[in-house]
């Protein structure tokens, strides 16, 4: 509720104060309020959101300035800078979920539709990855900048170089909705709807 409540400040001067009206509906006796938000930079409410992220995380000091965050919005992944201005944007048919920036910066892994993708962190080449995805999102294992786990709809948990594309370790078992390396990049927790396992 706190970072609900402190946005409006935290927004102010990076959005526009789109007005309110009023529609009467004779059913309710009473009138909706409607708040115009089309009339935003963006012609949605979505500035709002991205704005409060990208300050909300400088803030915290979560925010590499080196790097910006990644966010994904219907079809489209984009690169946001840490001034809140967009670096770059990649627009697919399908809707994207999961955006992940690597450890270094230099490769992005999402997930479009039902099919895994890695693009270069500067918006170019963007790769599929073969199989179908699972809706788990992928992960990047820390101090190995390259190093990519995500999952494929049969259950299948892939260990590759996002890079050359090269396994460097598979595993099958149940359907998979979640997968974490632990701090020292040695282990990958696999979970599922009831059960999970690491692996080192």
């Amino acid at each position: 509720r706190h970072v609900v409540g402190e946005a409006p400040d935290r927004c102010q001067g990076h959005v526009l104060t789109t007005p309110v009206m009023a529609v009467e509906r004779e059913a309710l006796g009473a009138p909706d309020w409607f708040k115009l938000e089309l009339l935003q930079h963006t012609g949605s409410c979505k500035a709002r959101g991205a704005f409060n992220r990208i300050l909300g995380a400088k803030e915290d000091g979560l925010l590499d300035p080196r790097v910006g965050i990644v966010v994904a919005s219907g079809g489209t992944v984009a690169a946001i800078r840490p001034d809140g201005t967009v670096r770059w944007r990649h627009t697919l048919a399908a809707g994207v979920h999961d955006p992940r920036w690597s450890p270094n910066g230099f490769h992005i892994a999402y997930r479009a539709g039902t099919r895994m993708h890695v693009i270069w962190g500067n918006g170019i080449n963007d790769a599929t990855l073969p199989g179908r995805a699972a809706t788990a999102a992928p992960a990047w294992q820390p101090n190995a900048d390259r190093t990519l786990a995500w999952a494929r709809a049969d259950g299948t948990v892939i260990v590759q170089d996002a890079y050359t594309g090269l396994i460097l370790w598979r595993h099958k078992g149940g359907p998979v909705r979640h997968l974490s390396w632990s701090a020292d990049g040695k282990r990958l927790l696999i979970a599922g709807a009831r059960h999970g396992a690491v692996y080192a």
